[in-house]
């Protein structure tokens, strides 16, 4: 299959440059592309993400129909439910950070440890280790997806079905830059055109770069939709 005209290639790669640009931002389900406590996220999602109050200790009364859980330097993300961001606590860097005790830090010190929390839901019995959540971008699959191409080219708000229904489907060893690829309606990320897609990978992993295999589906917008 031919490639689309040099005028969208360029585009297309900006966006592609500035998704790699993200690679080690953290996920949590429902935000765009915010800091956590900033107004800088997608467009229709500018501040989606708050940085959860420090909470050093797991004390024995309820709320929000679970015990309390300790949380510390943690975003959360009220759309949809209370979420809570695991800090790529299953990446291997994060992994070995030494676990931090709760002190109050300068900024610059956050980064050095990991610190405890729920692992997806604010209500979850299960506790990781995650990294500080201060001062990073925070995305969900599909925020991510919009908010690239929002940075580059156009206001994008789309949901995965719709990127599916408005993509046409093309090889997987055709794919180019930008192309939109999916996971059974439930995942979806942008390929780079080097036989990798770059995506938010889930709240444990956060936003990756992985080789371009175990997806469903590899669709490309029209040429037109760059106009």
């Amino acid at each position: 299959m031919a490639e689309q005209h040099d005028d969208t290639r360029i585009i297309r790669e900006e966006i592609v440059q500035v998704a790699r640009e993200q690679i080690g931002c953290h996920y949590v389900w429902g935000a765009a592309g915010a800091v956590p406590g900033s107004h800088n996220g997608a467009w229709y999602r500018t501040n989606s993400v708050l940085l959860h109050a420090n909470d050093p200790n797991s004390r024995n009364e309820k709320r929000a129909g679970g015990l309390c859980r300790p949380m510390l330097y943690a975003a959360w993300c009220r759309v949809d439910g209370d979420k809570v961001c695991a800090g790529r606590s299953k990446n291997t860097y994060v992994s070995a950070l030494p676990h931090g005790q709760y002190e109050p830090q300068p900024p610059a010190h956050y980064g050095l440890f990991s610190w405890p929390r729920p692992d997806g839901l604010i209500t979850s019995k299960n506790i990781v280790w995650g990294e500080s959540c201060v001062g990073i971008r925070h995305f969900d699959c599909i925020g991510f997806v919009n908010w690239c191409i929002s940075e580059v080219s156009r206001d994008a708000w789309m949901s995965i079905n719709q990127y599916i229904a408005s993509t046409k489907s093309v090889d997987f060893s055709a794919a180019e830059p930008c192309d939109i690829v999916t996971i059974a309606g439930k995942h979806i990320g942008i390929a780079t055109g080097e036989g990798t897609v770059v995506h938010a990978k889930g709240t444990q992993y956060g936003v990756v770069e992985t080789p371009l295999v175990g997806w469903s589906r590899c669709g490309r917008l029209p040429r037109r939709y760059w106009k």
